[in-house]
C-alpha cells in the first residue's frame, strides 16, 4: 500500500485530569481517501477530526502528514499547512453575513502563496458553477437557503485545493432530501479533486456512501 496521507499513531487526547477523550488510537488515510466516523455523542468524534486537521494536538501519539511529524513545527507553520493543506467543513457553515457568497469562498486565499490570487478566483468561479451557485456568487448568506449555504462553505473548504477535507456533522442542519444532496455534492468533489475525505456522521444512510466506516465508542476507534 502507498504511503498515507495521513497517519495517527496510538493518539491520545485528555484535557487536565478527566478521562482520555480519545485514547490509543491509530489510522492511517490513503490521497483520495472516504471514511465516515460514527459513534454516539461524546465519543471523541470531533476531537478526532481536529487533530487530524492540526487544530488540535494530542497528548501523547504521533501525527504524521505525509510522514512529517506535525509536532516539530509551531503555531505559524500550522496556520499555513492548515490554509493550504486541510479544508474544513461544520454543521454551521460559518460563513461572513457582510460579505457575498464569492467572497466568503475566497477568504482563505487572502493569506496563501503570491500569485495564487487570479488563479483562486478563476477555482472560485469554476467551483461555485460546478455545485449550481453560479447564479448566487453576489448574493449574500442571508439570501440564500440552508443547502446553498452549505454548499458555500463547501466551496470555501476547497479554495486552496487540499489534500484533506474534514467535515464535521455537514448535514446536521439540513433536512434528509438536502443532507442526500450535500453528500453526494462530497463524494463526487472527492472524486473530481482528488481530495480525501473524512465525515464525521450521526447519520447512517450517509455514513454507507463513504469508502469505510469506523466507530468511535468511549474515545476508542473501530470497524462500524
Amino acid at each position: 500500500m502507498s504511503m498515507p496521507l495521513i497517519e495517527l499513531r496510538d493518539v491520545t487526547k485528555r484535557y487536565g485530569k478527566d478521562e482520555p477523550v480519545i485514547q490509543g488510537v491509530s489510522l492511517a488515510i490513503q490521497a483520495g481517501e472516504t471514511l465516515a466516523v460514527v459513534g454516539p455523542s461524546g465519543s471523541g468524534k470531533s476531537t478526532l477530526l481536529n487533530i487530524l486537521g492540526a487544530l488540535d494536538s494530542p497528548t501523547s501519539g504521533q501525527v504524521l502528514f505525509e510522514q512529517e511529524d506535525l509536532a516539530q513545527y509551531g503555531d505559524d507553520w500550522l496556520a499555513e499547512f492548515r490554509n493550504r493543506q486541510v479544508g474544513f467543513v461544520f454543521q454551521r457553515h460559518h460563513l461572513l453575513p457582510q460579505l457575498t457568497a464569492f467572497e466568503n469562498v475566497l477568504v482563505p486565499t487572502l493569506v496563501t502563496r503570491p500569485g495564487w490570487k487570479d488563479t483562486a478566483t478563476e477555482r472560485a468561479e469554476r467551483l461555485m458553477t460546478r455545485v449550481g451557485l453560479g447564479g448566487k456568487m453576489h448574493s449574500r448568506p442571508g439570501e440564500l437557503s440552508g443547502g446553498e449555504r452549505q454548499r458555500v462553505a463547501v466551496v470555501r473548504a476547497l479554495i486552496n485545493a487540499p489534500k484533506l477535507l474534514l467535515a464535521d456533522e455537514p448535514t446536521g442542519s439540513l433536512d434528509a432530501v438536502l443532507a442526500g444532496s450535500l453528500v453526494d455534492l462530497l463524494v463526487d468533489l472527492n472524486r473530481e479533486e482528488g481530495v480525501a475525505l473524512v465525515m464525521v456522521t450521526h447519520a447512517e444512510a450517509l455514513a454507507r456512501r463513504m469508502g469505510k466506516i469506523l466507530e468511535l465508542h468511549a474515545g476508542k476507534l473501530g470497524k462500524g
